[in-house]
């Protein structure tokens, strides 16, 4: 394995999709239910949603193309009319949509208060570390992109 055969982008590809994978395994997203003096919250890591799921996986394919470069896999630079770059660019940029949509909408959980004989239930989603380092990770992985699309197209 050959670290100098990666430019730049490669290498904030690479750093970034080590740091997708693991903190997709920390909490990401959860839920807390309060009723009275007594509550209780669980939460779970990208691998149990959809979303982040998949933009776990991109993060993934992008860091194979990576380590692939590094161990000398020669890799076409043009599909077609598209170059590599480009698709990079749009995979780490779907991956980041999929990540910051997920950290809007939240888990799907029903949130509001409901009242039972006098007892206050209240609903409430909650985000964790993982899923803001999971975004900054993404952010990176759209980073390494953009600097390997300059440096293809100079």
């Amino acid at each position: 394995m050959d670290l100098n055969k990666l430019s730049r982008g490669d290498t904030v590809i690479g750093i970034s999709g080590i740091v997708l994978f693991i903190f997709s395994f920390f909490n990401w997203l959860g839920a807390k239910v309060t009723t009275g003096p007594v509550s209780a919250e669980v939460a779970k890591s990208a691998w149990s949603f959809n979303l982040t799921l998949l933009a776990v996986l991109l993060g993934l394919v992008m860091l194979a193309y990576v380590v692939m470069k590094a161990l000398g896999v020669e890799i076409p630079d043009k599909f077609g009319s598209v170059t590599l770059a480009q698709i990079l660019l749009v995979v780490a940029a779907v991956a980041f949509l999929f990540v910051l949509i997920k950290l809007i909408v939240g888990p799907n959980v029903t949130t509001g208060t409901v009242s039972f004989g006098g007892t206050v239930t209240n609903v409430s989603k909650t985000r964790k570390f993982g899923i803001f380092v999971g975004l900054l990770a993404t952010i990176g992985l759209v980073a390494g992109a953009f600097l390997n699309f300059q440096e293809s197209n100079a």
